[in-house]
Order: structure tokens, then sequence, then C-alpha cells
């Protein structure tokens, strides 16, 4: 790995980032907005979350009042009591967010 900016290309041609901030357990909007925020100044271009972590609001708003989006590869993940509704369970996610799209959309506990 050459620096933290560092990517694997996945079979579909998206570049997913080798190392990224992951917010679990972080429930505290001070302590998570400081955290994902150092994060992207030291160069971090991964945010990991999940619906199940209950933060996915903090997250969009420490991102939105980081700087661009479109800059950060946001990940969120299904809980399992929603796998038979995922297509609406990604979009609570997504307006929880506060974004139009997801980087990675991954199953929990596949």
């Amino acid at each position: 790995m050459d620096s933290i900016k560092s990517t694997v290309t996945l079979s579909n041609g998206l570049a997913l980032p080798r190392v990224g901030l992951g917010v679990f357990q972080v429930d505290k909007e001070d302590d998570l907005r400081r955290s994902v925020q150092a994060a992207l100044q030291a160069g971090y271009i991964h945010i990991d979350t999940a619906a199940a972590y209950e933060n996915e609001d903090m997250v969009g708003r420490a991102v939105r009042e980081y700087g661009n989006r479109d800059n950060v590869f946001i990940t969120s993940k299904l809980k399992n009591d929603q796998q038979a509704e995922a297509e609406k369970a990604c979009k609570q996610s997504l307006e929880r967010l506060g974004m139009d799209h997801l980087d990675l959309y991954l199953i929990h506990w596949p």
C-alpha cells in the first residue's frame, strides 16, 4: 500500500479505498464529527457506517460540514432484519445520510 489513498479495483471497475474510518459505536455527534473531519484532513477518503450503528445522520452532517461529498467514498450496510426490503432500507440510509448515492452498500451480516 503506497498511501492512505491507495485503492483496489473491484471487478465492476469501482476503486475501493483500502483504508477507511469505521464509525461503529460512535454515538456522540461531537465525537463523530471530530473523528470524521480529522480523518478527512489526514487524507482518509473512505468513511464506513451502517444503519445498525444509528449514526448515518451524523456521518452525513460531518461529511457535508467538511466539504465536497464527491471526494469521499461512503459505505453503509443493510441491517439483517431489513434484507427483504433492501431497496427501501437503502433509500432510508440515503435519507439519513442526506446524500443522493452511496459508493458501496453491503449486507451487514450476510
